[in-house]
């Protein structure tokens, strides 16, 4: 055996020893990044998804407080001319004082 050939099955056996354990590593690798990556994808699809919903209620309840809102404003004004007609004020003042 000369010194070249024992070099080079040397360089040989590292190297089978490299790619063959990380062809194993890869796998088992590959199957934790897969359980990572689908772990992370669906805890994303949650949150968009909760985001979503949050985000519609949200303009649910503007559009709410926009009914409301307007509703308050009737009521305001129906009061205004309930208020501002004189016979009106007269029975409220004659109920207070009464």
């Amino acid at each position: 055996m000369s010194s070249g050939e024992g070099e080079n099955t040397v360089l040989d056996f590292d190297l089978g020893s490299f790619f063959s354990s990380a062809s194993v590593w890869d796998h088992s690798q590959f199957e934790t990044v897969a359980i990572i990556i689908g772990t992370i994808g669906y805890s994303l699809y949650k949150f968009i998804l909760v985001l979503a919903k949050s985000i519609r209620n949200l303009m649910i309840d503007k559009d709410d407080l926009s009914i409301a809102w307007k509703k308050a404003e009737q009521e305001r004004e129906n009061n205004e001319k309930y208020f501002s007609n004189p016979s009106h004020n007269n029975f409220i003042l004659w109920m207070r004082f009464s």
